[in-house]
């Protein structure tokens, strides 16, 4: 366990606590009301316990880079998840949060936290880009609550089926890219596809709906389980999906459904 040998109410600042030796426990003083915006980026710390002492915390890249840190205890005046605050801490496997009621998970604040498993994202309503990124221990997320979806946001997840609610009708760049294991994809509403956002899936088949009006360069490139294209109708033509497959890695799709609506097709 190691202490800071603070005699007087402080407050611990950004980076105030970056390099220091490796310890194996580290219990913030009590005389420590105050924890400024990352103040343990970069620390070597594998355990960090923040008592109820601590009144005010800055969680902006708070752990950030702690590549060594297994375990984080939290007090309950923490109330916010901040941008990139587990960024980078890839040995990380358990935090003890003081509730799951956050409503927003910020940009980068759990990229390639491969070990956590009690990310609290079950509440949110906001994903920023890269929030989820790497979390491969996510094999499941409803996404019926979310208002807003960032930019790889579930990139590298372990997810291994996703239904698209709704009140999602823009799946963004790189959203579900590299998310080995998903096989299962279930586009209801959307509108729009947007570059890699399904790069190296695993998934067999696409229902494309009849709200569908763009589909970007590369949203399905790499997806070499794809088997089965289906068209439902709309205003998408043949042309906007089809040079948008492959990135010339030898994406071959064998089964094409064409509607009977569909009378004539473009060149593409």
């Amino acid at each position: 366990t190691g202490s800071l040998g603070m005699s007087e109410t402080a407050t611990v600042f950004a980076g105030f606590l970056s390099g220091c030796p490796a310890m194996e426990s580290f219990e913030v003083p009590a005389n420590i009301t105050e924890i400024g915006e990352g103040a343990f980026d970069g620390s070597s710390f594998i355990h960090i316990v923040i008592p109820e002492t601590v009144r005010l915390i800055e969680p902006k890249n708070l752990f950030q880079g702690s590549s060594q840190l297994e375990s984080v205890s939290l007090p309950s005046s923490f109330t916010e998840i901040g941008e990139g605050m587990f960024a980078g801490c890839i040995s990380l496997k358990r935090v003890s949060f003081p509730s799951d009621e956050y409503k927003s998970i910020p940009a980068s604040a759990f990229k390639n936290c491969s070990q956590l498993e009690n990310i609290p994202y079950e509440n949110a309503e906001s994903l920023g880009d890269y929030a989820l990124s790497g979390c491969s221990q996510i094999t499941e997320i409803d996404l019926s609550n979310i208002t807003s979806l960032g930019k790889y946001a579930l990139e590298k997840t372990g997810l291994t089926s996703i239904s698209i609610p709704d009140n999602i009708t823009d799946i963004q760049e790189g959203l579900f890219r590299q998310c080995s294991s998903l096989s299962e994809v279930d586009l209801n509403s959307v509108v729009r596809i947007r570059k890699e956002a399904f790069f190296g899936t695993a998934v067999k088949s696409i229902t494309v709906p009849s709200t569908m009006e763009k589909i970007s360069r590369d949203a399905f490139a790499s997806c070499t389980d794809l088997k089965e294209f289906v068209l439902t109708g709309g205003n998408l033509g043949l042309n906007q999906i089809f040079g948008y497959v492959s990135d010339n890695t030898g994406t071959y799709i064998p089964k094409i459904v064409i509607p009977k609506e569909m009378t004539s097709i473009s060149t593409f």
